[in-house]
């Protein structure tokens, strides 16, 4: 997995409450735009699983895009894990 790919799902979920509910597509556009495959973006939600910024669930929704395997995305829930703030981000502030 890439740096890159695990980079992308942190800054996406960064303002995230607890206990939301993230999926491939509520991310989608940002992955998109880092041009990541389905397989870094899969890598990506377990690292952060490893990580506990997500939590793993049986649940699946039905994926808004017809391309998905099956059909179908897996349902992550967002913990109170704080996702560090990056340097050149705070350099921003």
């Amino acid at each position: 997995m890439s740096d890159l790919a695990l980079t992308t799902l942190l800054n996406a979920i960064t303002d995230v409450p607890a206990g939301a509910v993230v999926t491939a597509d509520t991310i989608r556009a940002e992955f998109d735009h880092a041009q990541l495959n389905t397989a870094e973006r899969a890598a990506a939600f377990k690292a952060a699983e490893r990580a506990k910024f997500l939590r793993s669930t049986d649940r699946v929704v039905r994926s808004s895009t017809a391309s998905r395997k099956n059909g179908a995305n897996r349902v992550w829930i967002r913990t109170r894990k704080a996702i560090p703030a990056h340097p050149c981000k705070e350099a921003a502030s």
